[in-house]
């Protein structure tokens, strides 16, 4: 069995960021995941405020420069083997101007790494951001997930990706995302998973996985002592289905 905690960490308005950050941290520690999940972990001088509490796990995550590659943490617990890292940048990172600049500053992509002993890779993405479009959607955010779906489609272990998708389910990228990958989102009941001021509160996090070859034991907001992140922490507990060992993915599905 395994246990999963993914959240996107930053939070707007950034204020008191620090005593935010050490307060996340806190709950990791106390909440003792096997993996952690982050997005928006800008920097790697983060570490300062995860390091210290933290120190039974294995960090992975690519800089540049200042910043990460993609704002993507995975942490993995020292005692679980964890091998072919990689980050993976999508091709189109939107316009640069107005606040999709920070997107092109720290990029966007995908991280993935591989468990062994679980025979289990984990996907760690934080997709464009809309920054409150009407729409519900960008049309570049359904080329990140075929980015996404393309790399899917050629993995034979089984898969869980979560992270920051920012879309809501029943959007045109959300409908995509589950076509024909056999992807299950573990957390559609959970309810709204973001809030940014009275009227902007919706769910953009997700945890999907592949029902033939995961069950999910569990899954649940954890509770926040004070306001970490305008994004909630998801929780999951796992365990793989050893029995099918093909891949689950359409390979009709054209490159």
């Amino acid at each position: 069995m395994l246990t999963i905690y993914s959240r996107n960490i930053l939070g707007i308005p950034v204020k008191k960021l620090g005593r935010r950050l050490t307060g996340i941290s806190q709950q990791i520690s106390n909440l003792n995941p096997d993996i952690v999940m982050l997005q928006e972990f800008i920097t790697g001088f983060y570490l300062f405020y995860f390091q210290p509490q933290l120190k039974k796990y294995n960090f992975f995550y690519l800089n540049r420069s200042f910043f990460t590659y993609g704002g993507l943490l995975i942490m993995v617990k020292k005692t679980i083997k964890a091998k072919h890292f990689k980050f993976s940048q999508f091709k189109d990172l939107g316009p640069k101007y107005n606040l999709h600049l920070a997107d092109h500053l720290t990029t966007r992509g995908f991280q993935s790494i591989y468990l062994p002993k679980y025979d289990l890779n984990l996907i760690n993405t934080h997709i464009l951001s809309i920054y409150l479009s009407r729409r519900g959607y960008s049309p570049i955010q359904l080329e990140q997930i075929e980015e996404i779906r393309h790399f899917l489609k050629y993995q034979t272990a089984a898969c869980f990706l979560t992270g920051d998708f920012n879309f809501s389910p029943n959007t045109p990228p959300y409908d995509l995302l589950l076509k024909d990958t056999s992807l299950t989102d573990a957390s559609i009941k959970l309810g709204n998973s973001t809030k940014l001021g009275k009227n902007y509160i919706r769910k953009f996090d997700h945890v999907l996985y592949q029902k033939s070859r995961i069950k999910i034991n569990s899954i649940r907001y954890p509770d926040d002592p004070f306001f970490l992140s305008d994004h909630r922490a998801i929780i999951t507990s796992l365990q793989i289905n050893r029995i099918t060992k093909k891949t689950d993915f359409n390979n009709r599905y054209p490159s």
